[in-house]
């Protein structure tokens, strides 16, 4: 499990691509994130920073 405070006090950035497909356990990590952090962006707790954007 990944320890979000210890992240956040490193001022650490956590970067994701998806340019691949993902197995099993991946996709439950994902899932666990999701979970995990996800109600903190739905409220404006958490804000996701994006440095670079590229075409969609």
């Amino acid at each position: 499990m990944l320890d979000l405070e210890a992240v956040a006090s490193k001022r650490l950035e956590l970067i994701g691509v998806t340019f691949r497909t993902h197995d099993a356990d991946e996709r439950a990590l994902v899932h666990a994130m999701r979970h995990e952090i996800g109600p903190g962006i739905e409220v404006r707790v958490l804000k996701p920073s994006v440095a670079v954007s590229g075409p969609c």
